[in-house]
């Protein structure tokens, strides 16, 4: 006869590993939509018709939100005339030279969308800086948030912009102001 000794509580461990392997593998098959109000910062606060500059900015700002945006935040300063706009998305750290170009790109992206955006929304602006924001190990391997990447632009440079021909790569050599992670890990 075998008798095999296990230590106290690990058949509860196993029966717990198998449901969590359960809840993955469903997971994995079902599908997920995020709507806009549950991005952080995205619920409607006020009707169209009473909407502040700072509100008519963010929920321009929240509609052009993709899927990849988990959280926005607008700051809009009346007296200067000018809106920062914090786009911060999840997933993981980019570490490989495909995933560094991805996220660079997706940055692009976001920022193309956000400024189009800003600037159709009718609030008059001497400036618009978009800032997007995502995971990064800092130099203690942690996992943060940090910026990706960031676009300013002022008006005399939005009168020359045709929108609608722009994509984000020749968008992001016409912005006033850019910048753009070139690593997402500090050390490897």
């Amino acid at each position: 006869m075998c008798i095999s000794k296990r230590p106290a509580g690990m058949g509860i461990v196993a029966v717990l590993a198998l449901v969590i392997l359960g809840m993955l593998s469903a997971c994995a098959t079902s599908t997920h939509t995020v709507s806009k109000a549950t991005v952080t910062g995205c619920s409607a606060t006020s009707s169209a018709a009473t909407q502040s500059a700072q509100d008519m900015l963010n929920l321009r700002a929240c509609q052009a939100a993709g899927s990849e945006v988990v959280a926005v935040r607008t700051s809009y300063d009346q007296q200067a005339a000018s809106v920062k706009v914090a786009i911060r998305i999840g997933g993981r750290v980019p570490d490989t030279d495909a995933e560094v170009s991805a996220a660079q790109k997706l940055t692009k992206t976001i920022c193309l969308r956000e400024q189009q955006a800003i600037w159709a929304s009718g609030v008059t602006l001497k400036e618009a800086t978009v800032t997007v924001i995502g995971p990064i190990q800092d130099e203690y391997a942690n996992i943060v948030d940090g910026s990706y990447g960031a676009s300013v632009l002022h008006p005399s440079t939005v009168v020359g912009l045709n929108w609608a021909s722009l994509s984000a790569e020749s968008a992001w050599d016409r912005y006033d102001y850019t910048f753009l992670r070139p690593y997402y890990v500090l050390f490897d």
